[in-house]
Order: structure tokens, then sequence, then C-alpha cells
């Protein structure tokens, strides 16, 4: 299981449903549902109870949830206190989309100006379908 997934969990937990975690965390809903799937089958149990009114902590959920917690903190205190930069990072992955291009260009010129200057490492990825 990877931190990210351990990410996406959390924010499920926290939103109570698949599709406003989707928004928060800023990934498809289907891709959110799979990583969360994937993870659940690693562990071997569920983690959401799944019914046709959202979600909810399985009891070994809530276990989970609790100790991801516990560790995805450590991991962000981790990276602030060893983090050489300073800088907070920006990152866009998409499939390739001109429009995307282009706004993320217009992004990076408004925060690379004035005051933000020099303040965000930025990285722009753009994917295939079946990557």
């Amino acid at each position: 299981m990877t931190l990210q997934q351990i990410k996406y969990i959390l924010g499920v937990a926290e939103a109570g449903s698949f599709n406003r975690a989707s928004e928060r965390l800023f990934i498809s809903q289907p891709s959110l549902t799979s990583s969360v799937h994937d993870a659940e089958r690693e562990l071997g149990f569920e983690i959401f109870n799944r019914t046709s009114r959202g979600i909810n902590l399985t009891d070994l959920g809530t276990d989970f949830v609790n100790d991801a917690k516990e560790l995805y903190s450590h991991y962000e205190n981790l990276i602030k206190k060893y983090s050489q930069s300073g800088k907070k990072s920006f990152s866009v992955s998409t499939l390739y989309y001109a429009f995307a291009r282009t706004a993320f260009v217009q992004i990076v010129k408004e925060f690379s100006k004035g005051d933000l200057q020099g303040t965000y490492d930025f990285a722009f990825r753009e994917k295939k379908l079946l990557e």
C-alpha cells in the first residue's frame, strides 16, 4: 500500500463519500474508487461499507483509519522537518489537452512574479489513457 492510497482513504473517510472526496483530492472518482479497492484487496478487508446512501467505515476500517491518520501525520511532519527547499509543490497530471497546458502555463506565470516568486515548485505531466 502506498502513502497516496492512505491519503485517499483518509480523504474518503473525512468526506463521507467517494464523490466528495474525489473533488477535494482533485482526482477522478473512478480512479479514487479503484485505488481504494486495490488497498482493500491488499489489506484483505473492506474499509468502507458501501450503500445506496453513501459510505461508512467498517469496524476494522475505523481502527485502520485511526492508525492511518497517525501514520500520515508522522509522514507530513517528516517531510516538513527535512524538506530542503521550503517550497510548496504544485503539480498537474492530465491526459493530453492543450487547454490544460495553457492554463498551467498561465498559473506558473502568475505565481512567478511579485511576492510569490520562487515559493512553488511546479510540475506538469501529460499521460496516456492506458498508462
